[in-house]
């Protein structure tokens, strides 16, 4: 996260697939980017096999109720991330405004700083 936090503070140049000339084009290479990351993210599979079962009835717990809690859970995802992606929609014109982009930049950079510095400090650890 330093070296991310770096690499955005002192690089000016574009560093989104959009921005790079050769790059994908087009809205739907992106979307399934987008897809493709979140499908194979090991997290998921892994939040499913370790923490969803404690929520099912230790006895009689069905197909359908372990179904309804997965459900629940990509209604509430689902949701989430179309907010995110609204809301970066609308805050786009405004952060990537040439005249204020090294400004977003910064934020962005002390921003990733001030998480690495959380995780170093082990407070990010359970009991920490």
């Amino acid at each position: 996260l330093f070296y991310l936090a770096w690499e955005t503070w002192r690089d000016e140049k574009e560093t989104s697939p959009a921005g790079i000339a050769g790059g994908p084009s087009g809205q739907h290479r992106f979307f399934l980017r987008g897809l493709m990351t979140n499908v194979l993210n090991p997290k998921a599979a892994l939040f499913y096999v370790a923490i969803l079962p404690r929520f099912l009835p230790q006895s009689g717990a069905s197909l359908h109720d372990g179904l309804l809690l997965t459900g629940i859970s990509v209604v509430v995802a689902t949701v989430v991330h179309v907010a995110i992606v609204l809301l970066a929609a609308t805050l786009h014109p405004l952060l990537s405004a040439p005249e204020r982009l090294r400004t977003t930049r910064r934020a962005l950079a002390i921003g990733l700083a001030a998480i690495a510095l959380w995780f170093l400090s082990g407070s990010a650890l359970p009991g920490g």
